[in-house]
């Protein structure tokens, strides 16, 4: 088992958000909110996420799959 590089929610947050960011369609996100939930299992990401959306717009699904590939490179510190 490889061990992931360890990142604060800061740095987690840039890294989302510059991938967000590579998609106009995503514009109305504003931010994201790095979560600790409980971890189910060690192989499990240790941090979690929610979209901070401009109005009553919702987070397109395609901008969902963007979080869990940083999850598999990244833990929360």
């Amino acid at each position: 088992m490889t061990t992931k590089q360890k990142k604060t929610k800061a740095e987690l947050t840039f890294l989302v958000m510059l991938e967000i960011r590579r998609h106009l369609e995503y514009d109305h996100i504003l931010n994201v909110a790095i979560t600790r939930p409980p971890q189910r299992a060690s192989h499990h990401p240790n941090w979690g996420f929610a979209w901070i959306v401009d109005g009553k717009a919702i987070a397109p699904e395609g901008a969902a799959k963007i979080a869990p590939g940083l999850q598999a490179q990244f833990d929360l510190i």
